[in-house]
């Protein structure tokens, strides 16, 4: 599975250019994470961060990413957050279901 998401303008500083590139691969780590953790059932952002060891933020801007790049739905489903607000829960997208078949299984052997 490929993500492709630039947080660089094209007129920005060379030095923020540099900094997209080097968080890019973190990134790109964190959305693999999150969408092993989806694999098997759908969680919310806070669910998703509980479980990955990643920070609340970290969670929410991968979300937008991933939900732009098609990887994961709304699933229309909601739960309360532990602020008591209502959480969209989120469900894998069919495609990256498929490309993480083996990461599922690893996982439960």
């Amino acid at each position: 599975m490929t993500f492709t998401t630039t947080h660089a303008h094209r007129h920005d500083p060379d030095t923020s250019h540099e900094a997209a590139r080097a968080a890019q691969g973190m990134a790109e780590r964190h959305k693999v994470i999150i969408c092993a953790a989806l694999f098997w059932r759908g969680l919310t952002s806070q669910e998703i961060s509980d479980i990955c060891e990643l920070d609340y933020h970290q969670v929410a801007r991968r979300m937008s990413d991933l939900r732009e790049d098609g990887k994961v739905l709304d699933s229309g489903e909601r739960r309360r957050s532990p602020g008591g607000r209502k959480a969209a829960v989120w469900k894998l997208a069919p495609e990256p279901r498929v490309a993480y078949a083996g990461i599922g299984e690893w996982n439960h052997r």
